[in-house]
Protein backbone atom coordinates (compact mmCIF):
# COMPACT_ATOMS: atom_id res chain seq x y z
CA UNK A 1 0.00 0.00 0.00
CA UNK A 2 1.23 3.07 -1.04
CA UNK A 3 1.54 6.11 1.42
CA UNK A 4 0.21 9.54 0.41
CA UNK A 5 2.77 12.01 0.67
CA UNK A 6 1.98 15.08 3.41
CA UNK A 7 1.43 18.59 2.87
CA UNK A 8 4.80 19.42 3.85
CA UNK A 9 6.52 17.11 1.50
CA UNK A 10 3.93 18.60 -1.41
CA UNK A 11 4.91 22.36 -0.36
CA UNK A 12 8.90 20.97 -0.13
CA UNK A 13 8.91 19.50 -3.93
CA UNK A 14 7.28 22.89 -4.70
CA UNK A 15 9.47 25.01 -3.78
CA UNK A 16 12.58 22.57 -5.02
CA UNK A 17 10.81 22.52 -8.69
CA UNK A 18 10.37 26.04 -8.27
CA UNK A 19 13.86 26.70 -7.44
CA UNK A 20 15.63 24.97 -10.33
CA UNK A 21 13.31 26.89 -12.52
CA UNK A 22 14.97 30.14 -11.64
CA UNK A 23 17.96 28.41 -12.35
CA UNK A 24 17.62 27.42 -15.28
CA UNK A 25 15.92 30.24 -16.38
CA UNK A 26 18.85 31.98 -18.72
CA UNK A 27 18.66 28.43 -20.65
CA UNK A 28 15.44 27.98 -21.15
CA UNK A 29 15.57 32.07 -22.34
CA UNK A 30 17.97 31.31 -24.78
CA UNK A 31 16.08 28.32 -26.25
CA UNK A 32 13.27 30.52 -26.34
CA UNK A 33 15.57 33.23 -28.36
CA UNK A 34 16.85 30.27 -30.71
CA UNK A 35 13.08 29.36 -31.48
CA UNK A 36 12.60 32.64 -32.36
CA UNK A 37 15.59 33.21 -34.60
CA UNK A 38 14.40 29.61 -36.43
CA UNK A 39 10.46 31.01 -36.93
CA UNK A 40 11.84 34.31 -38.13
CA UNK A 41 14.56 32.52 -40.67
CA UNK A 42 11.70 30.50 -41.59
CA UNK A 43 9.74 33.09 -42.24
CA UNK A 44 12.53 34.95 -44.16
CA UNK A 45 12.69 34.00 -48.00
CA UNK A 46 16.22 32.77 -48.93
CA UNK A 47 16.18 35.30 -51.73
CA UNK A 48 14.08 38.35 -51.46
CA UNK A 49 14.28 41.08 -53.92
CA UNK A 50 12.77 44.94 -53.49
CA UNK A 51 11.90 47.35 -56.13
CA UNK A 52 11.09 50.65 -55.81
CA UNK A 53 7.76 52.36 -56.44
CA UNK A 54 8.90 53.80 -59.94
CA UNK A 55 9.90 49.95 -60.79
CA UNK A 56 6.13 49.11 -59.60
CA UNK A 57 4.70 51.89 -61.38
CA UNK A 58 6.45 50.73 -64.75
CA UNK A 59 5.61 46.97 -64.19
CA UNK A 60 1.58 48.22 -63.15
CA UNK A 61 1.64 50.05 -66.61
CA UNK A 62 3.53 47.26 -68.45
CA UNK A 63 0.50 45.20 -67.39
CA UNK A 64 -1.80 47.59 -68.07
CA UNK A 65 -0.79 48.18 -71.58
CA UNK A 66 -0.29 44.10 -72.54
CA UNK A 67 -3.93 44.27 -71.47
CA UNK A 68 -5.95 43.18 -74.94
CA UNK A 69 -9.01 45.41 -75.43
CA UNK A 70 -12.30 43.84 -76.34
CA UNK A 71 -13.16 42.82 -80.06
CA UNK A 72 -15.64 44.50 -81.47
CA UNK A 73 -14.97 43.01 -84.65
CA UNK A 74 -14.92 38.94 -86.05
CA UNK A 75 -15.02 37.49 -89.20
CA UNK A 76 -18.90 36.86 -90.42
CA UNK A 77 -18.94 41.24 -89.75
CA UNK A 78 -19.82 43.24 -92.78
CA UNK A 79 -18.25 46.61 -91.87
CA UNK A 80 -19.00 49.99 -93.63
CA UNK A 81 -15.66 52.23 -92.75
CA UNK A 82 -16.23 56.41 -93.10
CA UNK A 83 -13.80 59.11 -93.26
CA UNK A 84 -10.65 56.86 -93.62
CA UNK A 85 -7.63 58.63 -94.06
CA UNK A 86 -4.69 56.18 -95.85
CA UNK A 87 -6.82 53.64 -95.56
CA UNK A 88 -4.16 51.64 -93.40
CA UNK A 89 -7.41 50.78 -91.02
CA UNK A 90 -9.06 48.78 -93.83
CA UNK A 91 -5.60 46.75 -94.60
CA UNK A 92 -5.33 46.11 -90.95
CA UNK A 93 -8.62 45.02 -90.04
CA UNK A 94 -8.81 42.48 -93.02
CA UNK A 95 -5.04 41.11 -92.48
CA UNK A 96 -6.25 40.56 -89.01
CA UNK A 97 -10.11 38.77 -89.91
CA UNK A 98 -9.67 37.07 -93.10
CA UNK A 99 -13.27 36.70 -95.02
CA UNK A 100 -14.37 39.89 -93.36
CA UNK A 101 -16.76 42.27 -96.07
CA UNK A 102 -15.22 45.31 -95.97
CA UNK A 103 -16.73 49.12 -97.86
CA UNK A 104 -13.52 51.05 -97.39
CA UNK A 105 -14.62 54.81 -97.83
CA UNK A 106 -12.94 58.61 -98.08
CA UNK A 107 -13.81 61.74 -98.30
CA UNK A 108 -11.52 62.48 -100.56
CA UNK A 109 -11.03 61.69 -104.22
CA UNK A 110 -8.78 58.97 -105.80
CA UNK A 111 -6.36 61.83 -107.07
CA UNK A 112 -6.71 64.14 -103.69
CA UNK A 113 -6.49 60.80 -101.73
CA UNK A 114 -2.87 59.95 -102.76
CA UNK A 115 -1.47 63.98 -103.02
CA UNK A 116 -2.49 64.24 -99.25
CA UNK A 117 -1.22 60.74 -98.15
CA UNK A 118 1.33 59.05 -100.42
CA UNK A 119 0.96 55.42 -99.22
CA UNK A 120 -2.85 55.18 -99.77
CA UNK A 121 -2.34 54.12 -103.17
CA UNK A 122 0.24 50.97 -102.61
CA UNK A 123 -2.65 50.27 -99.75
CA UNK A 124 -5.69 50.75 -102.20
CA UNK A 125 -3.95 47.77 -104.24
CA UNK A 126 -3.78 45.62 -101.29
CA UNK A 127 -7.15 46.06 -100.56
CA UNK A 128 -8.00 44.81 -104.37
CA UNK A 129 -6.95 41.69 -103.42
CA UNK A 130 -9.68 40.84 -101.30
CA UNK A 131 -12.66 39.69 -103.34
CA UNK A 132 -14.76 41.06 -99.68
CA UNK A 133 -13.31 43.94 -99.85
CA UNK A 134 -14.27 47.41 -102.04
CA UNK A 135 -12.96 50.68 -101.65
CA UNK A 136 -15.07 53.71 -103.08
CA UNK A 137 -14.22 57.31 -102.84
CA UNK A 138 -15.97 61.16 -102.24
CA UNK A 139 -18.38 59.86 -99.92
CA UNK A 140 -19.83 62.25 -97.38
CA UNK A 141 -19.82 60.73 -93.86
CA UNK A 142 -23.10 62.77 -93.20
CA UNK A 143 -25.02 61.77 -96.43
CA UNK A 144 -24.87 58.22 -96.19
CA UNK A 145 -27.97 57.10 -96.77
CA UNK A 146 -27.78 58.92 -100.06
CA UNK A 147 -25.44 56.56 -101.48
CA UNK A 148 -27.03 53.50 -102.86
CA UNK A 149 -24.30 51.69 -103.17
CA UNK A 150 -23.87 51.61 -99.37
CA UNK A 151 -27.16 49.80 -98.82
CA UNK A 152 -26.04 46.67 -97.61
CA UNK A 153 -26.48 44.18 -94.87
CA UNK A 154 -23.92 46.10 -92.80
CA UNK A 155 -23.20 45.09 -89.36
CA UNK A 156 -20.94 47.76 -88.13
CA UNK A 157 -20.53 51.37 -89.60
CA UNK A 158 -17.08 52.53 -88.52
CA UNK A 159 -15.97 56.43 -88.12
CA UNK A 160 -12.48 56.20 -86.80
CA UNK A 161 -11.13 59.74 -85.34
CA UNK A 162 -13.33 61.93 -86.99
CA UNK A 163 -12.43 65.96 -87.91
CA UNK A 164 -13.33 68.18 -89.47
CA UNK A 165 -10.24 69.25 -90.69
CA UNK A 166 -10.93 73.54 -90.72
CA UNK A 167 -7.82 74.48 -88.81
CA UNK A 168 -10.55 76.32 -86.73
CA UNK A 169 -7.92 78.09 -84.21
CA UNK A 170 -11.06 79.14 -82.00
CA UNK A 171 -11.47 76.86 -79.22
CA UNK A 172 -15.62 76.76 -79.19
CA UNK A 173 -16.01 77.03 -82.73
CA UNK A 174 -13.85 74.26 -83.18
CA UNK A 175 -16.25 72.14 -80.88
CA UNK A 176 -19.10 73.03 -82.73
CA UNK A 177 -18.14 72.41 -85.90
CA UNK A 178 -16.90 68.66 -84.84
CA UNK A 179 -20.12 68.20 -82.71
CA UNK A 180 -22.38 69.51 -85.94
CA UNK A 181 -19.81 66.57 -88.15
CA UNK A 182 -21.00 63.59 -85.82
CA UNK A 183 -24.33 64.60 -85.14
CA UNK A 184 -24.92 64.79 -89.08
CA UNK A 185 -22.94 60.66 -89.05
CA UNK A 186 -25.11 59.52 -86.31
CA UNK A 187 -28.16 60.60 -88.56
CA UNK A 188 -27.01 59.30 -91.58
CA UNK A 189 -26.21 56.35 -90.59
CA UNK A 190 -30.14 56.04 -88.86
CA UNK A 191 -31.14 56.83 -91.98
CA UNK A 192 -29.10 54.14 -93.47
CA UNK A 193 -29.96 51.49 -91.31
CA UNK A 194 -33.57 52.52 -91.75
CA UNK A 195 -33.79 51.84 -95.83
CA UNK A 196 -32.04 48.87 -95.44
CA UNK A 197 -33.33 47.22 -92.31
CA UNK A 198 -31.05 46.98 -89.92
CA UNK A 199 -31.91 49.25 -87.00
CA UNK A 200 -31.99 45.75 -84.90
CA UNK A 201 -28.60 45.22 -85.33
CA UNK A 202 -26.29 47.26 -86.60
CA UNK A 203 -23.43 49.33 -84.19
CA UNK A 204 -21.79 52.14 -84.79
CA UNK A 205 -18.36 52.80 -83.43
CA UNK A 206 -16.60 56.22 -83.37
CA UNK A 207 -13.63 56.75 -81.73
CA UNK A 208 -11.68 59.67 -80.48
CA UNK A 209 -9.24 60.93 -78.80
CA UNK A 210 -9.45 61.76 -75.02
CA UNK A 211 -8.64 65.22 -73.23
CA UNK A 212 -9.23 68.41 -74.48
CA UNK A 213 -10.81 69.15 -76.39
CA UNK A 214 -12.45 65.96 -77.46
CA UNK A 215 -13.99 65.73 -74.26
CA UNK A 216 -15.70 68.50 -75.07
CA UNK A 217 -17.72 66.79 -78.16
CA UNK A 218 -19.46 65.02 -75.61
CA UNK A 219 -20.06 62.09 -78.20
CA UNK A 220 -22.12 59.92 -76.34
CA UNK A 221 -24.99 62.88 -76.29
CA UNK A 222 -24.74 63.95 -80.19
CA UNK A 223 -25.09 59.85 -80.57
CA UNK A 224 -28.37 59.89 -77.89
CA UNK A 225 -29.97 62.95 -79.65
CA UNK A 226 -29.86 61.06 -82.54
CA UNK A 227 -32.08 57.70 -81.53
CA UNK A 228 -28.71 55.62 -80.60
CA UNK A 229 -27.58 54.03 -77.10
CA UNK A 230 -24.60 53.32 -75.42
CA UNK A 231 -23.79 50.02 -75.52
CA UNK A 232 -20.03 49.81 -74.26
CA UNK A 233 -16.30 51.55 -74.79
CA UNK A 234 -12.87 50.26 -74.90
CA UNK A 235 -9.71 52.28 -74.85
CA UNK A 236 -8.21 52.58 -78.24
CA UNK A 237 -4.89 50.73 -79.02
CA UNK A 238 -2.96 51.46 -82.34
CA UNK A 239 -0.62 48.43 -81.41
CA UNK A 240 -3.72 45.90 -81.64
CA UNK A 241 -3.57 47.03 -85.66
CA UNK A 242 -0.80 46.11 -87.36
CA UNK A 243 0.27 48.57 -90.07
CA UNK A 244 -1.84 51.01 -89.21
CA UNK A 245 -0.48 54.29 -89.09
CA UNK A 246 -2.84 57.52 -87.69
CA UNK A 247 -3.59 60.66 -90.19
CA UNK A 248 -4.91 63.50 -89.65
CA UNK A 249 -7.46 64.63 -92.34
CA UNK A 250 -5.04 67.97 -93.46
CA UNK A 251 -3.13 65.16 -94.90
CA UNK A 252 0.45 63.91 -94.27
CA UNK A 253 2.89 67.26 -93.51
CA UNK A 254 6.59 66.92 -93.20
CA UNK A 255 7.44 68.30 -89.57
CA UNK A 256 3.89 68.10 -88.33
CA UNK A 257 2.45 64.49 -88.89
CA UNK A 258 4.17 61.54 -86.88
CA UNK A 259 5.38 58.85 -88.44
CA UNK A 260 4.04 56.28 -85.81
CA UNK A 261 0.86 56.86 -83.58
CA UNK A 262 1.61 59.11 -80.82
CA UNK A 263 -0.81 61.52 -81.18
CA UNK A 264 -3.29 58.65 -80.86
CA UNK A 265 -2.14 57.35 -77.48
CA UNK A 266 -5.04 58.15 -75.32
CA UNK A 267 -7.83 57.40 -77.04
CA UNK A 268 -11.31 55.45 -76.98
CA UNK A 269 -13.74 53.37 -79.28
CA UNK A 270 -17.54 53.94 -78.32
CA UNK A 271 -20.11 51.45 -79.71
CA UNK A 272 -23.75 52.46 -80.04
CA UNK A 273 -26.91 50.71 -81.21
CA UNK A 274 -30.19 51.70 -82.23
CA UNK A 275 -31.54 49.19 -79.78
CA UNK A 276 -31.48 50.05 -76.19
CA UNK A 277 -29.51 47.32 -74.98
CA UNK A 278 -31.10 44.83 -71.71
CA UNK A 279 -29.57 45.24 -69.07
CA UNK A 280 -29.63 42.88 -65.78
CA UNK A 281 -26.77 39.93 -66.91
CA UNK A 282 -24.45 40.38 -64.35
CA UNK A 283 -20.62 40.18 -64.91
CA UNK A 284 -18.52 38.68 -62.48
CA UNK A 285 -15.43 40.34 -61.07
CA UNK A 286 -12.91 38.84 -62.41
CA UNK A 287 -14.64 39.94 -66.06
CA UNK A 288 -15.11 43.30 -64.51
CA UNK A 289 -11.64 43.69 -63.54
CA UNK A 290 -10.29 42.80 -67.18
CA UNK A 291 -12.69 44.66 -69.12
CA UNK A 292 -12.56 47.95 -66.20
CA UNK A 293 -11.82 50.67 -68.99
CA UNK A 294 -15.54 49.59 -70.43
CA UNK A 295 -18.23 51.59 -69.06
CA UNK A 296 -21.59 51.19 -68.97
CA UNK A 297 -25.21 51.80 -71.56
CA UNK A 298 -27.37 54.67 -71.00
CA UNK A 299 -30.25 54.22 -69.05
Amino acid sequence: MTKKPSLKAIQTQLRQKKNKTKGNGGERRGDGAQRSENKQHLKQPQHQSFSTPQQQSQQGTSNRKSRTPPQFYNENDYVLLVGEGNLSFSRALCERYPGIKVIATTYDTEQNLYEKYPDAKEIVEVLGDYETVSVHHKIDATALHKYRSLRQPLTKITFNFPHVGQGIKDLIRNVRANQALLSDFFSAAKQLADKVGITDTLEVLVTVKEGAPYDEWDVKSLAKAQGFFSKTSARFVAAEWEGYTHRRTLGYVEGVSTEGNEEIEKARTHVFVLKKPVHGQQTTKRKRREESDDEEADD
